[in-house]
């Protein structure tokens, strides 16, 4: 697998107790301390249509959902969805960010097969 230097840092661990986007907006998040579940959160979103059917999807609700996401946007500093009571809509950056997460989650799975 060829990582780049920002995907090698990326953090795997589970988390230990508690939302985790709440935990990882206490430590003032970035980038390198991004967990794969926030990751999967974002694709689940984005998959599903709604943070809504993410969170029953993903088992949590959609407080949770939601926390993750923008916990994930401040970390990057970019915006990743643009969203309204009534929909949402990937931005370019979210587009890109998007397709990129496909290929870490599917190496992941792949490595930990």
């Amino acid at each position: 697998m060829n990582f780049s230097a920002n995907q090698r840092n990326w953090c795997w661990g589970e988390s230990k107790g508690g939302v985790v986007g709440q935990e990882l907006t206490r430590r003032g998040m970035n980038p390198a301390n991004l967990r794969i579940d926030v990751i999967t959160t974002f694709i689940a979103i984005v998959e599903a249509g709604s943070m809504r059917e993410a969170g029953r999807r993903l088992g949590v609700s959609k407080s949770v959902v939601s926390q993750r996401l923008s916990a994930l946007e401040a970390a990057l500093n970019v915006r990743l969805l643009s969203r309204s009571t009534r929909q949402q809509a990937l931005t370019d950056s979210g587009k890109h960010f998007f397709e990129r997460c496909q290929k870490i989650v599917e190496d992941f799975q792949l490595a930990a097969e």
